[in-house]
């Protein structure tokens, strides 16, 4: 069995929530971070699914992005982490 112990994921549903952008590609920003959109992957279920297929991994470990962690806005809560 192979392991892939380092991945990140959020809900597409709570992106818009704690302050993304969509844009009209189906991509998220976040404005006030330079590191450009997030990776599809991250939200897109189906496409991460399909990607550990391809590369032959039987399972994830997943927690949220740094950019979800360390957010500009100091407003970790509760609320927010059941965004997750």
């Amino acid at each position: 069995m192979i392991i892939d112990v380092h991945a990140h994921i959020l809900q597409r549903e709570s992106l818009l929530k704690i302050g993304y952008q969509r844009s009209d590609k189906d991509e998220y920003t976040l404005p006030g971070w330079s590191y450009g959109p997030l990776d599809t992957l991250v939200y897109d279920l189906d496409g991460r699914l399909q990607s550990l297929r391809d590369r032959g991994i039987d399972m994830q470990l997943v927690g949220p992005p740094p950019r979800f962690v360390c957010n500009l806005t100091g407003d970790l809560d509760v609320a927010r982490a059941r965004l997750m």
